[in-house]
């Protein structure tokens, strides 16, 4: 049994040679191709073991004299496993990175497709849910790319689910830039004007919320003051202008496509009021005032 461990042991090592050749050295000066050759052939050695992961640290401090080498407990075979599977996972990502910045977008497609059901139905753990998320966004671009634009809808819901779930609310910025990812959607490629208002509308309410949370903790800090706040809740006010200014601005030029004048200038006095005028407090954050601070964002 540990004269294969050794044996794995040595396929990963040199698919861990080929995969920092494609990391550090092709990547980063845009030998692509070569990059490409190095990744395959790291996952073709990486596939080709089993179940049990050389790349392992336990494997190589295996003590020939206190261990039986007919023997490996479970447990070492078991974190061998799940750091096989999220290397494979690792290299079918960057595949599908590398692919896409040599414009392959069907090919990359089909390689984040692979790492996604790979993670999903195949990984024997269950898959870091930030990633599942990071995979499925990437997948949603992607399909807009290719004006599979339903397919990318159905990717970012997913997305937004898996988030929600993950952070355990729907208060989070991530969940709001989410709804713009679907509101851009909906309204540039689907012409569906009313769905991107009303998923801009959930993302506004997430970040008022957030906004008033942040006011809130503002008033009870004993280092933010009138004058200035901490670094802290100066970032937080920062990204809360920010947010809003977009979202206003977003549902502003969907009214005006509408021809709903109106609403489009009162979304940007929504926009003005909810900022409280700005310049004084946006002065606290650490600006000029509430459209610089977010201008320079």
């Amino acid at each position: 049994m540990k004269q294969q461990i050794h044996s794995t042991n040595s396929k990963h090592t040199k698919a861990s040679v080929y995969c920092r050749i494609a990391n550090e050295i092709h990547i980063p000066t845009d030998q692509y191709d070569l990059a490409l050759e190095c990744l395959q052939t790291a996952l073709n050695l990486v596939s080709r073991s089993n179940s049990v992961d050389s790349l392992d640290e336990a494997f190589l401090n295996l003590d020939d004299e206190e261990d039986d080498p007919n023997q490996v407990s479970d447990t070492t075979l078991n974190t061998a496993t799940r750091n096989r599977e999220i290397i494979k996972l690792q290299l079918y990502q960057t595949k599908a990175d590398v692919l896409f910045r040599l414009g392959r977008i069907e090919q990359a497609w089909d390689e984040y497709e692979k790492a996604y059901q790979y993670a999903m139905t195949t990984m024997s753990y269950p898959p870091n849910p930030a990633e599942v998320a990071k995979m499925l966004y990437k997948l949603g671009r992607i399909c807009i790319k290719l004006r599979r634009i339903p397919t990318a809808i159905q990717y970012f819901e997913q997305e937004l689910e898996v988030t929600q779930r993950t952070l355990g609310t729907s208060r989070h910025f991530s969940v709001s830039r989410i709804y713009h990812e679907l509101a851009t959607v909906h309204d540039r490629y689907q012409n569906d004007h009313r769905r991107a208002l009303q998923c801009l509308q959930d993302a506004y309410e997430i970040e008022n919320q957030l906004y008033t949370q942040c006011q809130h903790e503002i008033d009870e800090c004993r280092q933010c003051s009138a004058i200035r706040y901490c670094p802290r809740h100066q970032q937080y006010f920062k990204d809360c202008i920010h947010q809003l200014h977009e979202t206003k601005n977003s549902q502003g030029r969907i009214h005006y496509k509408l021809g709903n004048f109106e609403k489009a200038l009162e979304a940007s006095l929504q926009h003005t009021n909810a900022l409280g005028g700005g310049s004084a407090v946006a002065t606290a954050a650490g600006g000029d005032g509430a459209d610089a601070d977010v201008d320079n964002q």
